[in-house]
């Protein structure tokens, strides 16, 4: 199962569903204090902003952040929960590129091996 949520609700989140993985993605990773029961490889921390365009300053989402969340996921042996999250934990555009991108990966992941497909997406908090 994928759980989303915003940064607040991240120690709440994995305590309350036992996550294994982490997938932060927000400008200020730096920010972000990993929860002691997820092991540091299995926290992915993608600092972008929360553009889908250029700009001087910022970091746009781009394939090579693509490339991080796919070989992420597919690297979640999915016998536990996986957090998704941003800042605020709602509709930004880096958080949707890391959605879509954890689906992807698992879906290509379960036509060549046999791992369950995910169960569901669920928001919280």
């Amino acid at each position: 199962m994928i759980h989303v949520c915003s940064l607040a609700a991240l120690p709440e989140t994995v305590r309350a569903t036992g996550a294994s993985h982490i997938l932060t993605v927000m400008a200020n990773v730096d920010q972000v204090q990993r929860p002691e029961s997820v092991h540091p490889a299995n926290h992915l921390k993608v600092q972008v902003d929360d553009i889908t365009e250029q700009m001087d300053g910022f970091v746009v989402p781009s394939d090579s952040h693509i490339e991080q969340v796919l070989n992420f996921v597919r690297g979640w042996d999915r016998n536990a929960p996986l957090v998704v999250h941003c800042y605020a934990g709602i509709s930004r555009s880096p958080l949707r590129l890391s959605v879509r991108s954890t689906h992807i990966a698992m879906k290509s992941q379960s036509r060549g091996k046999s791992a369950p497909p995910p169960r569901s997406l669920r928001r919280t908090g």
